[in-house]
């Protein structure tokens, strides 16, 4: 059975959040959505107060976006990582080299018990952007979100900390104030649904927002408090955690549909990784 899984890998600007999904898209082998590619042309980006204002959701397509992710969703064609030229480099040093071979094997072994190795029919994707909680279109295409988070001096010494970024039409870097005027303003007002119900403190949460329809876990990543080698170590633990889950409901409900009526009332077991069905 044909299943596309999307693992949203949300949060505020220099929260991390891409550092993360580079560590998680190669352990676990994982292509990647990047939002930052919807991104306007600089002379379509909205102005305000005579500053352009890249942190809204006006600075990007999010109509394409969401359309995109439903595309993808609906697809049989796997698709490779999309990016923007704004990428962290990771870098070894931030993990022990036997936590990373215990993260790798972990992976290995999951993607080999339910069969996600080569032309699998299952595919899976991580959707790393910094305006997806506030998009129900958006939201009811992911499957599950990690969202990291920080307070503001944190997030304030990240952004500021860095020189430029590239653009479609050429560079953009951050005037003075932009920050406090722009950007963390707006990361409260798009994120709110998910910071309301945040405990600031707490290094890891797992909550559930709406989508507009339903409802979505969201695990949460205090990145001021975590450590990367932690994010990374509970990041897998919640990725394979939640795909095993899905991958499980599909066996099921692949299984319950092959049966007719009668056959349904002589059913003693459906194996959770198999989806073999044992009837008396």
């Amino acid at each position: 059975m044909e299943r596309t899984i999307l693992i949203g890998c949300a949060g505020a600007s220099c929260s991390g959040k891409s550092t993360l999904t580079e560590w998680l898209a190669r352990i676990l082998d994982l292509a990647v959505i990047h939002q930052d590619k919807f991104f306007k042309a600089d002379s379509q980006v909205p102005v305000v107060d005579g500053v352009q204002h890249w942190d809204c959701p006006d600075a990007l397509n999010m109509d394409a976006f969401a359309s995109h992710l439903r595309n993808i969703k609906s697809s049989t064609v796997r698709v490779g990582s999309e990016l923007s030229p704004n990428r962290p480099t990771i870098s070894n040093d931030d993990i022990q080299q036997s936590e990373l071979d215990s993260l790798t094997a972990q992976s290995s072994d999951f993607r080999e018990k339910y069969g996600l190795n080569g032309s699998s029919a299952t595919k899976i994707y991580l959707v790393d952007g910094f305006l997806m909680m506030d998009s129900d279109p958006v939201l009811q295409a992911l499957d599950f979100i990690i969202f990291l988070h920080s307070d503001y001096l944190v997030l304030k010494q990240r952004r500021e900390s860095r020189f430029s970024y590239v653009t479609l039409e050429g560079t953009w870097q951050d005037p003075p104030n932009y920050f406090s005027q722009f950007v963390f303003p707006a990361y409260e007002q798009f994120n709110s649904r998910i910071l309301a119900k945040l405990e600031p403190t707490e290094s890891f949460q797992t909550v559930a927002i709406s989508n507009g329809c339903d409802t979505i876990d969201v695990f949460a990543i205090n990145s001021g408090i975590a450590g990367i080698s932690e994010m990374v170590s509970r990041a897998v633990e919640v990725v394979l955690a939640n795909v095993e889950a899905e991958m499980q409901s599909m066996f099921v409900d692949s299984a319950s549909k092959c049966l007719d009526s009668d056959m349904l009332l002589g059913i003693t077991e459906v194996d959770s990784v198999s989806g073999i069905v044992s009837a008396v």
